[in-house]
């Protein structure tokens, strides 16, 4: 029996077939692809993946902040960020594709790119397909105990449990871990795309980013479920301020670390760091990725921050949804600038396919549709607040 009233329910079901069926299609076109054009599918596929992957731990990190700090809007969103930090286990699944690929996706992992570059091999102590594939295995295994543990002791709360008030001790350590290992992460995953590169601040851009995304994909499917019981109680004015305000703060954060990391490499004026930009000035039409870089100034920081500076606006909701999937369409370029333009056979043979499009598509379709199923499982505000505020009544079918 759902925790959730039935015209909820019925709503999140309207979009979660829908996303299941189109996830598919997607899907079977990207098959084709990987046969017919396997580089570009891997390089498409990678972006794609780390898109997705974004908006779960990031989902993750906001469960982990409210449990931390408190405060009603995590009471209002805290159900959501657990459904969609519980889609951890889909991710798993979907990083085979990226294991089975690594010659496509890296130059340390491809022979012949290797032969040709042999300043990158005293790096193959780190950066080997084997212990590549173990870390990966440390990070997923390290990141799904912490969310089905958080999990537990959260369904627990709703149950009256004494026991489930350590969850700001435990969430606190969580993201001291998510930290760290996403740092790894974004250094595997992402900067070994151009060994040459380096950067210390690269995971910390990472990682707002996808708090941005974690956070921006609640607040888009906020106007769905709060005018519904019990949720509508918390659905005051001063709570959406302070969702906008969080949009904020992580806007601005993201354009911080991005303009300090480009201070820091101008200044340096080094060669191995500056082409990790040149590589974008490159691409299937002159100066493609400089209009990329200009779009990503605009409209992920310079037009959100203006328009979240008004609080009027930041009272509305559907005005919040509808800048949420601004941010989220923005920042999926924000990945594709990011991941796309380095790698083995990048640089001026890079050229635009259609698989861009499909494989974030597939995985968006999946995701959708197992972050609803989960949504509609649950029980909307736990009943103890390890806060101490005043419990909410939840009321059942």
């Amino acid at each position: 029996m759902t925790n959730i009233p039935p015209i909820l329910a019925r709503r999140l079901t309207a979009i979660q077939w829908p996303a299941l069926l189109l996830g598919l299609v997607a899907a079977g076109a990207c098959i084709w692809g990987a046969v017919a054009y396997p580089n570009d599918f891997y390089h498409a596929y990678l972006y794609a993946y780390l898109y997705w992957l974004g908006g779960t731990l990031g989902a993750l990190a906001m469960v982990m902040i409210f449990h931390t700090t408190g405060g009603l809007w995590g009471r209002l969103v805290g159900r959501l960020a657990e459904a969609a930090a519980l889609n951890l286990p889909l991710m798993t699944v979907l990083f085979i594709p990226i294991a089975l690929g690594l010659r496509h996706l890296y130059p340390w992992a491809n022979p012949v790119h290797l032969a040709a570059h042999p300043e990158y091999l005293h790096r193959q102590a780190y950066l080997n397909p084997t212990f590549f594939g173990l870390r990966a295995a440390l990070y997923f295994v390290l990141w799904n105990a912490l969310t089905l543990t958080l999990n537990q002791r959260s369904l627990r709360q709703s149950q009256h449990d004494p026991h489930s008030n350590d969850l700001q001790a435990l969430s606190g350590g969580g993201l001291l871990l998510y930290a760290v290992t996403m740092t790894f992460a974004s250094v595997d995953w992402i900067m070994s795309r151009d060994p040459s590169f380096f950067s210390t601040i690269f995971g910390f851009i990472v990682m707002v980013g996808q708090a941005l995304s974690g956070l921006a994909l609640l607040v888009l499917f906020l106007p769905l479920v709060a005018d519904q019981p019990p949720l509508y109680r918390l659905a005051q004015p001063q709570v959406y301020i302070d969702l906008g305000n969080l949009l904020l703060v992580q806007v601005i954060l993201w354009a911080y670390m991005s303009f300090v990391q480009f201070l820091v490499i101008w200044m340096g004026n080094l060669q191995a760091d500056i082409m990790w930009y040149t590589q974008r000035e490159q691409g299937q039409r002159p100066h493609a990725w400089m209009w990329i870089g200009a779009a990503l100034i605009g409209l992920h920081f310079l037009v959100p921050f203006f328009l979240l500076l008004f609080r009027a606006l930041k009272r509305r909701p559907r005005f919040l949804a509808a800048l949420a999937l601004g941010l989220l369409l923005i920042h999926l370029l924000d990945v594709f600038w990011l991941v796309v333009p380095t790698g083995p056979q990048r640089g001026p043979q890079w050229h635009f396919t259609w698989l861009y499009i499909a494989t974030p598509v597939a995985i968006g379709g999946f995701w959708l549709a197992a972050f609803l199923a989960l949504a509609k499982r649950r029980v909307l505000i736990p009943i103890v607040d390890p806060h101490g505020e005043p419990a909410v009544e939840v009321l059942h079918d």
